[in-house]
């Protein structure tokens, strides 16, 4: 995907905001990255849902979109099926807005299927687990 269509696409989101390092290096020389982009329109569409600013990879946290396996083991992660290495996962964050607002308006908007709460951010994925739709949540505080 060209910048230009990226921006057009993902206006609230630049590639360096959604893509890990390893990740935006691929993206920047045009290989083919993993992100699932069903899951980064949700993202967006999330974001005019909420009508307030969202945040991924929050001041420099730059592993909090999409992950290579490689960069999810370095975080001590094991399973490389996470939805973050499959590009479908995002941790994000709202200036001002406490995690668990952010967790409720994410419940209410209907469409993620992972939905985490943190001290410091709201984990948002679209993957189905159980293969019903059902929404998992959960918080670790």
């Amino acid at each position: 995907m060209k910048a230009s269509d990226w921006e057009k696409r993902f206006p609230n989101f630049s590639p360096a905001e959604v893509l890990s390092p390893i990740a935006l290096q691929r993206y920047e020389t045009g290989q083919v990255i993993g992100i699932d982009l069903l899951s980064l329109d949700l993202l967006q569409e999330f974001r005019k849902y909420v009508d307030f600013p969202l945040f991924v990879n929050y001041r420099g946290l730059n592993l909090r979109g999409y992950r290579t396996p490689k960069e999810h083991a370095a975080l001590g992660h094991g399973s490389s099926m996470s939805p973050h290495c499959r590009g479908q996962a995002f941790d994000v964050t709202a200036e001002g807005l406490p995690t668990h607002s952010l967790m409720t308006i994410a419940h209410d908007f209907g469409k993620w299927k992972g939905i985490g709460q943190y001290n410091t951010f709201v984990h948002l994925d679209t993957w189905d687990r159980y293969g019903d739709g059902r929404i998992t949540k959960w918080r670790k505080l």
